[in-house]
């Protein structure tokens, strides 16, 4: 499967070498019950969640490894 940033979360939950990548970037991500409630969203609208926990830098680096 390829995932990119306009991806939805719960298809990048569903690819390991995603979840490798989120997880580098932000440990414990995966992981977290907040992900499923979310899973319908694009990953380029859920990370600027101010929840999420992603930093501007985090996401230019998620932007990055995903393309």
């Amino acid at each position: 499967m390829v995932v990119s940033f306009d991806s939805l979360v719960k298809d990048a939950l569903a690819d390991p070498e995603s979840v490798e990548i989120f997880e580098d970037i932000l440990p414990g991500i995966s992981t977290n019950p907040a992900m499923k409630m979310i899973g319908g969203m694009p990953i380029s609208a859920a990370v600027k969640l101010p929840q999420s926990g992603f930093t501007p830098e985090m996401i230019e680096e998620l932007k990055s490894r995903l393309a």
